[in-house]
């Protein structure tokens, strides 16, 4: 495996990491001070019933990105250009198709849908312009992703970068000034329409051979194209089923203030997973590129590994993000009322079972190997939804999380069955070590779950010595326990290789 190219990804990961970070801290904060939490709540309700149009995008450019490098790094160029035409003719009619279909947005009752107190007409326009971004979109993540096939994802990730730190700059501007969603929307909109012209220019300079073009279609290549793109769409489905979805949910059962209190709880939780998936979306080209090599001993070594890496981080990260959130809450929005012990602590639970999960799922969209776990995602958040409604109406937020935990366990059981099967006779994947997390988990629940349901009555400055050694002594545990001494050796190592010592006569 190539750890310069997983290095390279890696801090381009970071960047988009930080920008991220920025504006899940930058947004919520102005948004709240200009619109009030009712409007921020419905914008994040109208942002939800567009999300849906991004599973096709999704779909289409991951299958048809990583099939090109599989072909590329076997040396199979005409068959590289095929998959590209056939996914770029997709494409230009999907994009047609849905900016047609959007203007249905503007028969439909979106205020009394979603209990709007914006005016109908402001409320259409921003989720057709909101749209059209989605659209948009489909051109900027195919090309951004298509500079993994010529072995450099790390620079599609930072035009990405840029692209998204620039939305920020404009959004925040427009915010605090009172601009109306429509306008917020089309500021997106324009960035990202740029970003997509630029890319398609930049990758065929770098990649001549790869110009984007519809001549190597053939007959055929349509059906074999749009299967495989249907399953990932599916399994990209059952993102928006559980993160978008459940905001209409609680719009229409709990009102506006449940939705953010969600919102923000969910987002400090998601600072601290987005360094675990740094780790886990850096590797996704390399296991790609070994995988068209068919280099089994390096993917086994890759996924054993970057599991310890990830077994590491997540009991100090969700536990101490436990620990910090009535603090963060109170520093970032001055609203330290919105912290709800159980709450988050069932969150965290959650959190940390999706963080593992996400890293065995990574082994097998990333070799295209999704048919059976796009099949469960689907049936399982859809089925978690229909529970949820009676379980969010008898205890509310909670009863959400507890259905959604459920289902997310479920899912990793059987993602470790599919893991075993993809090495199969290749390697054997020990079970062991996720078991042990469960276990680790539920001990540091038992043990922080007094400090945690009082922490909000301490000072500040002890609830942030509580959270940092929570995070301390949970990290120590880990480290131990999860054997990573073996995972440093070897980093160290390739680093010494890389940048010798000199000694002092050098």
């Amino acid at each position: 495996m190539s750890l310069r190219r997983i290095g390279k990804l890696f801090a381009a990961n970071n960047l988009g990491q930080i920008i991220t970070v920025l504006t899940q801290l930058l947004l919520p904060p102005a948004f709240l001070h200009a619109f009030g939490e009712s409007l921020y709540g419905q914008w994040l309700a109208l942002s939800a019933a567009i999300s849906y149009l991004i599973t096709f995008n999704y779909g289409l450019q991951t299958y048809t990105n990583m099939q090109m490098t599989i072909h590329y790094n076997r040396g199979e160029l005409q068959e590289t250009r095929e998959v590209q035409s056939a996914g770029l003719r997709i494409l230009l009619t999907a994009m047609l198709l849905f900016s047609l279909l959007l203007l249905i947005v503007f028969f439909l009752p979106l205020d009394r849908w979603l209990r709007l107190t914006l005016p109908l007409r402001e409320a259409q326009w921003t989720v057709y312009i909101l749209g059209c971004e989605v659209v948009a979109n489909m051109f900027l993540s195919f090309f951004g992703n298509s500079y993994m096939v010529i072995g450099i994802p790390h620079r599609g990730q930072n035009f990405g970068n840029l692209f998204q730190f620039l939305v920020l700059l404009l959004q925040v501007p427009l915010v605090m000034k009172h601009a109306s969603f429509p306008a917020i929307a089309g500021a997106q909109l324009a960035i990202t329409l740029l970003g997509a012209l630029w890319l398609i220019v930049d990758f065929s300079r770098l990649a001549p051979d790869l110009r984007p073009t519809l001549r190597y279609w053939k007959k055929g290549s349509l059906g074999s194209t749009l299967r495989p793109c249907g399953q990932y769409t599916l399994l990209y489905s059952s993102n928006v089923l559980v993160y978008q979805l459940p905001a209409i949910l609680m719009q229409r059962l709990l009102g506006p203030a449940a939705v953010v209190v969600f919102s923000v709880t969910r987002t400090i939780y998601s600072m601290s997973r987005r360094v675990l998936n740094l780790l886990t979306y850096s590797i996704g080209p390399e296991i790609t590129i070994n995988f068209g090599q068919r280099n089994w001993q390096k993917l086994q070594k890759l996924y054993e590994f970057s599991e310890r890496i990830i077994l590491l981080l997540i009991p100090p990260l969700t536990l101490g993000s436990w620990l910090a959130t009535p603090l963060l809450l109170q520093i970032w929005l001055h609203k330290g009322a919105l912290y709800q012990p159980l709450f988050c602590m069932l969150l965290g639970l959650t959190v940390s079972i999706q963080s593992i999960k996400e890293h065995k799922y990574q082994f097998q969209f990333s070799t295209n190997h999704v048919k059976e776990i796009s099949y469960l995602a689907i049936t399982a958040y859809s089925t978690m939804l229909l529970i949820a409604v009676p379980m969010i109406r008898w205890i509310q937020l909670d009863g959400f999380t507890i259905t959604w935990l459920l289902f997310e366990t479920v899912q990793l059981l059987y993602l470790l069955h599919l893991n075993a099967r993809l090495f199969g006779r290749q390697a054997q994947l020990d079970r062991a070590p996720v078991y042990h997390l469960f276990g680790i988990m539920l001990a540091g629940c038992a043990v922080f779950f007094w400090p945690a349901y009082h922490i909000a009555q301490f000072t500040y400055p002890l609830q942030g010595l509580i959270a940092v050694a929570g995070f301390l002594v949970t990290f120590v545990v880990s480290y131990r326990f999860f054997k990573v001494d073996e995972v440093r050796a070897l980093l160290w190592g390739k680093f010494s290789k890389a940048f010798p010592l000199q000694d002092a006569n050098g």
